[in-house]
């Protein structure tokens, strides 16, 4: 899957891109170039009415927003370089940029001079016992939620009547 930077926009050939969460998201129009229509008659491409016009193709220019395919199975955890993933609604959820060891030795230095495995960073347990292994956790582009107990979730999980922080911080909001 092609990534983007979130907010830019572009045409290509008749139809109009814009990049929502790092992937392009385009209208589906059928591009007939100088072919022609049948005058007077409509369709429609995707979520998009299409009619004729002076033998050309107009259509609408909305942006289609599907779910995409799921790449991975709910629940699901796993390690890319030192970054903990999970899967979130079918797609991959991982912490970004706390590649903090580059030794090799697998170890995390916690700001209270502690130090945890890197494996336990943005877990969503306090391993340091300050919280400074959940401080910096951005969940695949999703914010995410510091827990009153020490606990990181993903935004997303605030307020879903779901008690993922574990002592109900993210749903008294």
């Amino acid at each position: 899957t092609a990534e983007c930077r979130d907010g830019t926009t572009w045409n290509d050939e008749c139809n109009r891109c814009h990049c929502v969460n790092g992937r392009p998201t385009c209208t589906s129009k059928i591009c007939l170039h100088d072919q022609g229509c049948v005058e007077g008659s409509s369709w429609r491409v995707d979520c998009n009415n299409c009619f004729c016009f002076r033998g050309r193709e107009a259509c609408t220019s909305t942006i289609c927003l599907h779910e995409p395919d799921p790449i991975c199975i709910d629940g699901e955890h796993w390690m890319e370089e030192c970054n903990p993933c999970i899967c979130h609604r079918g797609q991959p959820a991982c912490a970004r940029e706390n590649c903090f060891d580059e030794g090799g030795s697998g170890s995390f230095e916690c700001d209270n001079g502690r130090t945890a495995m890197a494996s336990s960073v943005c877990n969503g347990v306090n391993d340091c016992g300050d919280g400074s292994d959940e401080t910096s956790c951005n969940w695949g582009g999703s914010a995410a939620f510091a827990c009153d107990n020490g606990r990181t979730v993903m935004a997303s999980s605030v307020c879903n009547g779901v008690n993922d922080c574990g002592d109900g911080s993210d749903e008294t909001s």
